[in-house]
């Protein structure tokens, strides 16, 4: 998706769903955080009493999954769905905005197991099944399940390729062409992970301490995420609209600590009118020429619409820094905050972790290992996402 979208779309929905407008532009930056830290513009590592900040990398057009796998963390959210499920996937979601389905439809839960192989085996429906995640089987039934099916599964001799790939490096580091991306890595509009991702943020902010303090950071660089299963639609127009429709749903949510449903969001004969204003205004944005093009007056025309939907005793909030996007917003304020200089050094260690870029890449960092530990359950643990800091008790 644009950067300019991250921006003023969360800003425009965040606004439409009663959020005060200085929180709803902060959400706005952290949302367009994500797009800034790419290869080529993440800035260099800082420092502090020998201490290193390393900032976490979010874009990286050298490889598909880029360094650290970090475009599959960003860029492009893998569905983790087998071939035949990613089909169904991307039917389902084309159809999510004209027919949702009940939060209760009885389903068969979804087996996991290796090698293929499916034994029978009793399960409980109350502690074996994680009804809330979709009606999936949990991971320590899951486990179990594969365990009998190995002890079953025929012996087989190892493929002379996998013997020969043995002591290279991991598939992050390698080019596409010498090894085959598995289809649990592609991306779905609007996935059952990419909500599970929301979720985890709305059902910790209950009892997490972790997150407690990079509660909205940590749903800013979410929502960049979510926004981005949409990228790649044929008709950019209608996938920027999808995009902010699903924005305002996930915004509400997030506001009213109530979790996203599985599938869709308002049905249309029960859409909000104040979300149906905002996506008509949005439409008709949307319609200008040269929206695509990079034009400077696109990016003025987002500001107007913005600061039409401000509430006049709210536009002093939002007047010190003004309302337009500024590129390096967050980062200038991190610098200035921890009086940082030219080489790197920062001299306010408390300013600095007060910043809001600091959070930021704490957050992007907890959504990082999370995503690892979701493919680690998908045995991808070869796509480590993970990225550091730095030292752990000094950047806590």
């Amino acid at each position: 998706m644009d950067p300019t979208f991250h921006y003023y779309g969360t800003f425009l929905a965040a606004l439409t769903m009663g959020l005060p407008a200085q929180q709803a532009q902060s959400l706005a930056y952290y949302t367009h955080a994500a797009s800034r830290q790419t290869r080529q513009e993440i800035p260099a590592p800082f420092y502090y009493q020998g201490y290193r900040f390393t900032p976490v990398l979010t874009a990286d057009d050298e490889s598909r999954m880029g360094r650290h796998c970090c475009n599959l963390a960003f860029q492009s959210l893998p569905a983790l769905l087998e071939a035949s499920d990613d089909a169904d996937e991307r039917d389902t979601a084309s159809q999510s905005q004209d027919h949702n389905t009940d939060l209760m439809v009885l389903k068969k839960p979804k087996l996991v197991c290796q090698n293929g192989l499916i034994t029978r085996c009793y399960y409980n429906p109350l502690t074996d099944i994680d009804w809330q995640q979709g009606g999936e089987f949990k991971r320590h039934f899951s486990q179990r399940l594969a365990k009998k099916a190995n002890s079953y599964a025929p012996r087989v001799a190892a493929h002379p390729d996998s013997l020969g790939q043995q002591g290279q490096d991991t598939p992050s580091m390698q080019s596409d062409d010498n090894w085959h991306v598995p289809t649990k890595l592609n991306s779905a509009v609007d996935s059952a992970l990419a909500r599970k991702m929301l979720n985890d943020v709305i059902y910790k902010s209950h009892y997490d301490s972790q997150i407690k303090g990079f509660l909205l950071p940590l749903f800013g660089c979410r929502l960049h995420v979510y926004q981005n299963t949409w990228q790649g639609r044929r008709d950019r127009s209608l996938a920027y609209i999808a995009a902010f429709r699903a924005s305002c749903y996930a915004i509400h949510c997030w506001h009213k600590r109530i979790p996203l449903k599985h599938i869709g969001n308002w049905h249309d004969s029960h859409l909000p009118v104040y979300v149906v204003r905002a996506i008509r205004q949005v439409a008709m944005l949307l319609q200008k020429p040269k929206l695509h093009s990079g034009n400077i007056d696109i990016e003025q025309s987002w500001a107007k619409l913005v600061a039409q939907n401000i509430p006049e005793d709210e536009l002093h909030s939002v007047f010190l820094h003004g309302i337009s996007l500024r590129e390096t917003h967050l980062l200038d304020l991190a610098l200035a905050g921890g009086a940082v200089s030219e080489r790197g050094w920062i001299s306010d260690i408390t300013g600095f972790k007060q910043s809001e870029w600091f959070k930021f890449n704490k957050a992007a960092a907890y959504h990082c290992d999370w995503l690892s530990r979701q493919l680690c359950q998908h045995e991808l643990s070869a796509f480590n996402t993970g990225q550091s800091l730095g030292n752990h008790d000094m950047w806590r």
